[in-house]
C-alpha cells in the first residue's frame, strides 16, 4: 500500500494572567504618559531595490549578524513595509510575500503554511520561531496559526529560509525556516493606536505603547484585538467558523552596560474560532457534521542576555517558557507547557569564524481528546538534549567562504542523532555571488505518531456486524530523513535591477504514512471488526526538486515593481506528497503618488494541487497620510472571484475564501 502522510489538529496551551497584567500595565502608562514624543521616520524600504536589501543584516542562517548577499541559504526577508503596504492583517497572509511558501486559508481562524510542500493544517517540517522562540508544537509537530500571533506594527522583519536549518536549529527544521523579528523598544517609542474593519476582517484594533527610562532602558506594552468573520460554505452561506481572539504583551530593553544587552518579553491571549468537522460514529449514520466552538489561551516568556567579551567573541544565553490550553472537538482539554534554555558561544579569529552551543528542552502535555480520538499514554514528559558547532572558513579574503557543522540532538523518542551542512560562497564581482549547499536534517516523531488511537471510517458489514478503520501510533516510529542539495545565484546587472535565483533537490527517506494491517476482531455489540492502519515509517527515495526566484525593479523613483516565482515538482508519487503547489507567481506594484498618497496592488497565480484547482488572486490598497500622525487605508483582496477555496478538508467541512474589502486608520504621536 502507498502510504499517505497523516496530519490532524490537536495541540496545547492553559494560563491567561499575564494578558490582564499587561493590559492593566498598558492602561496605567498610557494615562501616565499622553505626551510622550513621536518615534523618529523610518525609511520607506518599499523605495529599496533587492540590491539595496541584500545588504540587510539578517541573523536567521548563522544565529549571527551577517548581510543577507553574505548568507549561504536560500533566505528572503519580508520587511515592515512589505507587510504595511501590502495590506495584509495576519501573519499567514504575510508569508504570502515570500517565494516558496504555501499558504492557504481552512476556515476563518485556521491556516496551513509550508515552504517546499507537505503542507497541511500541520506543516510538520517547518520550525516556525518569534523572536527565536519555536512555536512548533511537539504534539502534532506543527503551527496554530490561530492562536500564535504578534502586533504586525511591530514586527521589524520575518526572515524566511527555504531549505533545512537544522545545523543551527535542530530536528524540525527540515524543509525551512521561519523567524518572526520584532523591533527594538527603542524603535516604537510614543503611542499608536490603530482600528478597522470589513466584511470579512470584522472588527479590529490594537493599541501600543513605548516610553524610556534614560538612555539605557526602554519599553513597550501593546494590546489587539480582531473578530473575523467566517469563511463561506459552497452555497455562499457563512460559516460558523469566525475566529475571535484578544493578546496583549510587552517588551523590555536594557543595555546595563556597553558590553551587555538584555531583552525580556512576554505575551498572552485567549480566543475561540468555530469550526465544522465531519466526526466518525460507531452507530448510524456513521458520519456526523458537527458545530462546534472550540477555545484557546496560553502565555509565554522569553529572557535573552547577550554578552560581548570583544569585539571578536560573545556569549549569548536564552530561556524561554510556554503554557497553553486548548478544547476543541479534535483536542478537548489539551494542556501543554515547555520550557528551553540555551547558550551559545561565537568567536572570530583570523580566517575562522567559531560558533557551538548547547540546549535543553522539556516539555509536559495533558492529551485527553475523549471526543473524536484519544492518547494512549494521555500524559507525556519529552526532553530533548543538544550541541551545535559551526566554523565558516575564509579560504580567499573577501572571495570565498566554507562554512562547516553540525547538531548533535538526542531526545526522547530517538537517540543522539547528526545533522550535518557544508556550504560554499563565492562572491565573483561585486555586484554578484553564488553559493552551494548540502545538508542532513531530521523530523522527529510527533505525539500524533507514537500516541494517537482515532476511529476514521465505521460501515456496516455482513451480517448485521460493524466494520472500523482505525488509525493508531506506534512506539516503532522513527525520524523521517532529508538529504538537501541547494544552490543560488544573487547579482544586480544594473543600479535599481537585481536578482535572487536559487535551486533545490531534495531526497527524503523514513516518511511516516499509514500502513494497513490484517482485520482484528473484537466482538461486542454489534460484532466489531477493526480494520487497523499503523503509522510508520513506509515512505523512501521521495524526492522533490525546484527552483525559485525573486527580482526588483525601480524603473521610477515613486515606483517599484517586485516578481517573484516558485516551481516544484516531485520525481516519483507525482504531485501527491506535495499538498501545494506546481507553480507560484507573485507580482507586486507600489506607487508614491502626489499628496502623501500610496497606490499598492498585487497578482498572485496558485497552481492547482491535489482537488484544489488553480486560481488567481489580485488585492489592492490605497492609502493616505493626511498629516503626520495620521494614515488611513482601504483594502480589498481576492477581488477576482466571489469565492474559491484554497485547501483540502481533513475531518472539517470545506470552506471557501470570498471578497474582502476593509477600512484602517492608524494614529500615532
Amino acid at each position: 500500500m502507498s502510504a499517505t502522510v497523516f496530519r490532524r489538529p490537536l495541540a496545547a496551551v492553559l494560563v491567561d494572567p499575564l494578558r490582564h497584567c499587561a493590559a492593566a500595565a498598558m492602561l496605567l502608562v498610557v494615562a501616565a504618559e499622553v505626551g510622550v514624543a513621536q518615534p523618529a521616520g523610518q525609511h520607506d524600504l518599499t523605495e529599496m531595490s533587492l540590491e539595496d536589501l541584500l545588504s540587510i543584516e539578517v541573523t536567521s542562517v548563522a544565529r549571527r549578524e551577517q548581510k543577507l548577499s553574505q548568507s549561504a541559504s536560500a533566505i528572503y526577508v519580508i520587511t515592515q513595509e512589505d507587510i504595511r503596504r501590502s495590506g495584509v492583517t495576519t501573519l499567514p497572509d504575510a508569508l504570502r510575500l515570500a517565494p516558496g511558501v504555501q499558504v492557504m486559508q481552512m476556515d476563518g481562524g485556521k491556516w496551513g503554511v509550508s515552504i517546499r510542500g507537505f503542507n497541511g493544517r500541520f506543516a510538520n517540517k517547518l520550525l516556525v520561531m518569534i523572536d527565536g522562540r519555536s512555536i512548533y508544537s511537539p504534539i502534532f509537530a506543527g503551527v496554530y496559526w490561530e492562536a500564535n500571533d504578534v502586533l504586525l506594527e511591530d514586527v521589524d522583519r520575518i526572515e524566511v529560509i527555504r531549505g533545512p536549518g537544522a545545523t543551527m536549529w535542530g530536528s524540525n527544521a527540515v524543509n525551512g525556516v521561519i523567524n518572526i523579528i520584532t523591533k527594538h523598544t527603542s524603535e516604537t517609542q510614543g503611542v499608536r493606536v490603530t482600528a478597522g474593519g470589513g466584511n470579512q476582517e470584522g472588527g479590529f484594533g490594537s493599541a501600543r505603547l513605548g516610553g524610556a527610562a534614560g538612555s539605557k532602558f526602554h519599553y513597550r506594552f501593546y494590546s489587539k484585538y480582531n473578530s473575523r468573520s467566517g469563511l463561506l460554505l459552497p452555497s455562499g452561506e457563512r460559516a460558523n467558523d469566525n475566529l475571535r481572539k484578544s493578546q496583549g504583551g510587552f517588551r523590555l530593553d536594557w543595555q546595563p552596560s556597553e558590553r551587555d544587552d538584555v531583552m525580556l518579553s512576554g505575551d498572552a491571549y485567549e480566543g475561540g474560532n468555530g469550526e465544522r468537522y465531519v466526526l466518525t460514529l460507531r452507530v448510524p449514520p456513521y458520519q456526523q457534521e458537527t458545530a462546534y466552538r472550540d477555545s484557546f489561551s496560553g502565555t509565554n516568556l522569553l529572557a535573552r542576555w547577550t554578552h560581548r567579551h570583544s569585539e571578536r567573541a560573545q556569549t549569548q544565553f536564552q530561556i524561554y517558557f510556554d503554557r497553553v490550553n486548548r478544547d476543541s472537538l479534535l483536542d478537548r482539554n489539551t494542556s501543554f507547557s515547555l520550557g528551553d534554555a540555551e547558550v551559545q558561544y561565537q568567536h572570530d579569529l583570523s580566517s575562522h569564524r567559531l560558533m557551538f552551543g548547547v540546549g535543553y528542552r522539556v516539555s509536559r502535555d495533558y492529551t485527553p481528546a475523549e471526543w473524536a480520538g484519544t492518547f494512549d499514554p494521555q500524559r507525556r514528559t519529552l526532553q530533548r538534549v543538544n550541541t551545535f558547532v559551526q566554523d565558516e572558513i575564509t579560504l580567499l579574503p573577501g572571495k570565498l567562504f566554507l562554512t562547516l557543522g553540525s547538531k548533535f540532538e538526542n531526545n526522547t523518542y530517538v537517540d543522539w542523532r547528526a545533522q550535518p551542512s557544508i556550504s560554499l560562497l563565492a562572491n565573483v564581482t561585486d555586484r554578484s555571488t553564488v553559493w552551494l549547499s548540502a545538508a542532513h536534517a531530521e523530523k522527529s516523531p510527533s505525539r500524533v505518531e507514537r500516541d494517537l488511537i482515532v476511529d476514521i471510517f465505521a460501515a456496516p458489514g455482513p451480517q448485521g456486524s460493524l466494520l472500523v478503520g482505525q488509525v493508531r501510533g506506534s512506539e516503532e516510529v522513527g525520524p523521517e530523513q532529508l538529504r538537501a542539495f541547494e544552490g543560488g545565484y544573487r547579482f544586480s546587472p544594473l543600479r535599481g535591477l537585481s536578482f535572487d535565483l536559487a535551486g533545490f533537490y531534495n531526497v527524503y527517506e523514513d516518511l511516516v504514512g499509514i500502513v494497513e494491517q490484517p482485520p482484528v476482531f473484537v466482538g461486542g455489540t454489534p460484532p466489531t471488526t477493526l480494520l487497523p492502519q499503523v503509522f510508520a515509517n513506509a515512505e523512501e527515495g521521495h524526492r522533490l526538486y525546484g527552483a525559485e526566484a525573486a527580482a526588483s525593479w525601480r524603473p521610477l523613483e515613486a515606483g517599484a515593481l517586485r516578481l517573484s516565482y516558485a516551481w516544484l515538482r516531485g520525481s516519483t508519487g507525482g504531485e501527491a506528497y506535495l499538498t501545494g503547489s506546481g507553480h507560484q507567481l507573485l507580482a507586486r506594484w507600489s506607487w508614491n503618488l502626489p499628496g502623501n498618497i500610496e497606490w499598492d496592488s498585487s497578482y498572485r497565480f496558485t497552481d492547482a494541487f491535489s482537488t484544489i484547482p488553480a486560481y488567481h488572486r489580485v488585492d489592492t490598497r490605497l492609502g493616505w497620510r493626511p498629516a503626520r500622525r495620521w494614515e488611513l487605508s482601504v483594502v480589498g483582496q481576492h477581488l477576482l472571484d466571489s469565492q474559491h477555496l484554497e485547501s483540502p478538508p481533513l475531518f472539517a467541512v470545506p470552506t471557501e475564501i470570498g471578497r474582502s474589502i476593509y477600512g484602517k486608520l492608524t494614529w500615532g504621536f
